[in-house]
């Protein structure tokens, strides 16, 4: 879902810093 992708998304960036 949308939400799914938000998720992922925020963690990716977070995990780049």
């Amino acid at each position: 879902t949308a939400a799914t992708a938000a998720t992922a998304a925020t963690a990716a960036t977070a995990a780049r810093g």
